[in-house]
């Protein structure tokens, strides 16, 4: 399977994060 860093994972969470704050 894939593997993904956990830096990844947390800038991903972070961006998903940013989005929903700019869409609100």
């Amino acid at each position: 399977g894939r593997f993904f860093p956990k830096a990844a994972v947390v800038i991903l969470v972070n961006f998903q994060r940013v989005t929903k704050e700019m869409y609100r």
